[in-house]
């Protein structure tokens, strides 16, 4: 999870049938530099989430870890923070990637169809590509985004504060759920170029503070 360190455990609860403003509070965490993709221990947005789930804890936990074609790779029951625990360390196992030093250059891609449906689904392929490349390097993301930005409260927040300083500071002022993806998208274009290839017009994207190509060629 891009800024929750990783989905499951006890997300099912919290967010998962919280009240929206307990959601909106917990989510404004994200300015924190801990709260970052794959990281569990110090996060606050994680170990809020704890906190809130253990005053209604579940009795027991299933999750399961999924491959590429959504196959079990194992299936981790028990304490929902233990197994839970658990899962995280495969995941780390089995789709971590250990880099000698960070990249010039990344190229990614959300793997298709549904997972490129929108910007705000493409952001959790941006965080991934941020972790690989160096200070100042150049992102490329494939994405079709055939459904736009996929929220109207992210475009409205980016046409009001077109650099990612004045997302922040509107963001921190006035935390909005749906707005703070324009947070967490333009939080990485600080570090890299984003070359973004996908069928959105080229004005939006260039709003949206992305490099735009037609394709891979361009």
């Amino acid at each position: 999870h891009f800024f929750g360190g990783f989905g499951g455990g006890r997300k099912a609860i919290f967010p998962g049938v919280s009240y929206l403003e307990t959601i909106r509070k917990n989510h404004s965490m994200i300015f924190d530099p801990n709260a970052v993709i794959g990281r569990l221990k110090g996060n606050p947005v994680y170990e809020d989430q704890l906190e809130g789930v253990a005053m209604c804890p579940p009795s027991f936990l299933i999750n399961v870890v999924l491959n590429e074609k959504k196959e079990f790779l194992q299936v981790f029951a028990g304490h929902y923070i233990e197994a839970h625990l658990k899962a995280c360390k495969l995941v780390d196992e089995v789709y971590g990637a250990a880099l000698e030093k960070p990249a010039d250059l990344v190229i990614a891609t959300c793997g298709g169809y549904p997972k490129d449906i929108n910007v705000y689904q493409l952001q959790k392929t941006m965080d991934n590509a941020w972790c690989a490349v160096r200070e100042g390097g150049v992102v490329i993301i494939l994405g079709e985004c055939e459904e736009g930005t996929g929220s109207a409260l992210y475009e409205k927040t980016m046409r009001e504060n077109p650099t990612p300083e004045a997302v922040e500071k509107t963001l921190r002022a006035n935390f909005q759920v749906g707005a703070h993806k324009a947070y967490a998208v333009t939080r990485l274009m600080k570090k890299a170029q984003f070359i973004l290839v996908s069928a959105l017009d080229s004005e939006l994207a260039s709003s949206l503070l992305f490099t735009p190509a037609k394709d891979i060629q361009e």
